[in-house]
């Protein structure tokens, strides 16, 4: 979506559509969604506070049409966002909690802002900050001493990273094997080298996209997997050299932040293996039949019928025959011509 269109969609003057004009703030654990239209358009209002253990609160803006993508996301009770790097303010910065993400077109909902930045126009007070942070709507947020050891957890955690990352010396470059693993469930490995201008290289030597043109998973023709590609990219820092994914740096004190960045980046384009014509397919199947049963159709999965050729053809489905409605035979086609 173009950020145009964003910018117009969050600008649409918009209307609640309620059924007592009242609003009930969901109790802790609990989730909302209400609609909400505009003069052209309809969209969804969430109000979130799942969470068992860990208090969060967000407040959610999205299209309808476009429901995979918040317009807008207010975090008024959850954990820090580190944002993505990239030419806009606040880039690689955290930004506390409670915070405001605003749509991009090229980076999703991952730029959060502080409620203080002139584009969020919140216009809070820093002492009214201060108050807003401490309520939790209905309930007041305190801090309460856990029963835990924290040094004790921070030093099992380092221990546990030494033992589990291994770095080996292979000359040129450095070998790095991580604990993190792939769709085979091997252990992720990523390259360190400098480059001929003595900047520090992280590569995944080629793995990633070697592994999708593998499996004949087309990133370069298919228009929404280039997206999603390009955006996923972006949003971890990460560039192609070739056929490997990179992230190119100066000081060796930003290593584990950028290992980190890449590691991220090749699981989430990792996923893109779901995408195969045949999961793809498979999965579309199971949504036909799900929803025969949901409208209580009755079928038949996975019939072979012989035709006068002598042949067998396999269907998805047979719907059988009724007083007033004729046998039904039912193929699956996941993207018609």
């Amino acid at each position: 979506m173009r950020q145009s269109e964003i910018n117009d969609l969050i600008n649409q003057f918009k209307r609640l559509i309620l059924d007592n004009n009242m609003i009930t703030i969901p109790k802790s654990n609990e989730y909302i969604k209400l609609d909400a239209k505009s003069s052209t358009k309809y969209f969804y209002v969430d109000i979130n506070r799942k969470g068992n253990r860990i208090k969060r609160f967000t407040l959610q803006l999205r299209n309808q049409e476009k429901k995979e993508l918040p317009l807008l996301r207010f975090d008024l009770v959850g954990p820090p966002h580190p944002n993505p790097p990239g030419d806009f303010p606040f880039a690689e910065k955290v930004i506390p909690c409670p915070h405001l993400h605003i749509a991009h077109e090229e980076y999703g909902d991952k730029i959060a802002y502080p409620l203080t930045y002139e584009l969020v126009q919140m216009s809070l007070t820093p002492e009214e900050l201060t108050d807003f942070k401490r309520w939790d709507f209905n309930e007041l947020i305190w801090r309460v001493e856990m029963m835990f050891d924290i040094n004790e957890l921070n030093n099992t955690y380092t221990q546990w990273n030494k033992d589990n990352i291994h770095i080996v010396d292979q000359g040129d470059f450095v070998e790095i094997t991580t604990p993190f693993v792939d769709n085979h469930h091997d252990y992720l490995q990523v390259v360190l080298y400098y480059n001929e201008n003595g900047q520090l290289v992280l590569s995944d030597d080629g793995y990633t996209l070697n592994e999708l043109t593998l499996y004949e998973i087309d990133y370069k023709r298919s228009l929404k997997r280039k997206e999603f590609l390009n955006q996923t990219l972006k949003s971890f820092g990460v560039t192609i050299l070739d056929s490997d994914l990179t992230i190119t740096f100066d000081k060796v004190k930003d290593f584990p932040r950028k290992s980190l960045n890449l590691l991220q980046c090749i699981l989430r384009l990792s996923d893109m293996l779901l995408t195969s014509r045949s999961t793809v397919t498979s999965i579309f199947y199971e949504e036909v039949g799900i929803f025969f049963d949901d409208n209580n159709i009755l079928k038949i999965p996975d019939v072979g019928i012989t035709g006068t050729s002598g042949n067998e053809n396999k269907f998805d489905y047979i719907i059988p025959a009724s007083r007033v409605k004729k046998e039904k035979v039912i193929k699956t086609i996941n993207k018609p011509n």
